[in-house]
């Protein structure tokens, strides 16, 4: 094959689409993200019908140029890039959103028609390959990557090719467009739940416990080479304030579900057209545990501000893209890749850099970040 090419050496504006429904509260923003153009034809990746090949760029220059607005007012970001490939849910999100977004499926009808909603088991950890990626290497908010993929009665589907159609959609991919609507349906759910709920849908537990499989993965490459005995103090710290939390968020919603569960009056829950001093108390505290929950993950940042080895751009120590995986995800990749592909040089040093992240994570789910102070209840 001879295979020819010429660079024309011109330079386009490139556009990003953004629409904004404003909300309440400016510092909990719900994000919804999509690429808009399309590898080809674009029937199912990204359901667009345009043909533009510029990767993640748009993604990426929408992190770089909003950096501020995402680190200080974002909460957590869905990510739908392939909505529909086939009839069976998959995900990948952060480990604190997997009690939220398998509740969410539970009640989402099968498109099958067969009478019963839409099974989600399993939650896969984020790698890249999709629009959320710069978000997820740099920002460290809980992001969540749903779409419906093809089970294996389904019929293949063709990636990245010119048979990904309106025509393949129309008559193999989803006749009659029963999986689209369930899609819809789906990514509307999770954004009024994050959007709407009193507290935000953070399993800080959920991910405390997955932290001790991350631990268990590097103890089976390492053999007993290195000393993780901090790390593994690290966590069970964490796993402590994490349950702390919980029993924290657990009784002020006993305290709010016992004020309203009465029926009370207007005058005895508001006075002078404003909550009751109680009331009040308990709404500043829903706000400090949301801040919390929301600073909680942030705290895998690494402290240097090195990232990680050979890709200084990845800042994520908990999770990201592993260096030869492609698509795929390494958990505690710092500390993995020192051992596995580097032959155990700077592993010590990498696991101190995570020692002191997990540090902040604690520190922060403890207490915030001290910008302010929670209400006395």
């Amino acid at each position: 094959m001879d295979n020819q090419m010429t660079d024309i050496g011109k330079t386009k504006d490139i556009w990003n689409t953004y629409a904004l429904i404003p909300g309440v509260l400016e510092d909990e923003i719900v994000i919804l993200s999509n690429h808009r153009d399309a590898w080809t034809f674009g029937a199912g990746d990204p359901n667009s019908g345009t043909a533009i090949r510029i990767g993640l760029v748009g993604s990426t220059e929408a992190a770089e140029d909003y950096a501020n607005f995402f680190k200080e007012k974002a909460t957590i970001f869905l990510n739908c890039d392939v909505a529909v490939r086939g009839g069976q849910l998959a995900a990948k999100a952060s480990p604190s959103l997997r009690d939220y977004i398998i509740q969410a499926a539970s009640e989402i009808a099968d498109p099958s028609g067969n009478g019963t909603t839409i099974k989600l088991t399993d939650v896969g950890a984020l790698g890249s390959g999709s629009d959320l990626y710069r978000i997820f290497a740099t920002f460290r908010y809980r992001k969540c990557r749903f779409w419906l993929d093809r089970a294996d009665t389904d019929p293949v589907y063709h990636y990245h090719s010119n048979y990904d159609s309106f025509y393949w959609m129309s008559e193999f991919g989803d006749k009659g467009y029963a999986r689209h609507h369930a899609a819809a349906q789906y990514v509307g759910l999770l954004a009024l739940r994050a959007s709407q709920g009193l507290f935000l849908p953070f399993n800080v537990t959920a991910y405390a416990e997955t932290l001790s499989t991350y631990l268990d993965q590097v103890q089976k490459v390492s053999s007993g080479r290195f000393d993780l005995s901090g790390l593994e103090d690290a966590i069970e710290k964490i796993k402590r304030s994490a349950k702390s939390f919980h029993a924290e968020k657990e009784d002020v919603q006993n305290r709010l579900d016992e004020i309203f569960s009465g029926h009370l009056g207007a005058r005895m829950v508001f006075k002078g057209k404003r909550p009751s001093h109680q009331l009040r108390k308990l709404f500043a505290k829903v706000r400090s545990l949301n801040r919390r929950a929301k600073l909680f993950e942030t705290g895998f940042l690494s402290t240097d501000g090195k990232g990680l080895s050979q890709r200084p751009f990845y800042q994520h120590l908990g999770v990201a893209p592993g260096r030869y995986l492609g698509y795929g995800a390494t958990t505690f990749p710092g500390v993995t890749e020192s051992i596995t592909l580097d032959g155990g040089k700077d592993t010590e040093k990498e696991i101190k850099r995570l020692i002191d992240a997990l540090n902040v994570i604690r520190k922060n789910l403890d207490h915030g970040d001290g910008h302010w102070k929670p209400p006395k209840l």
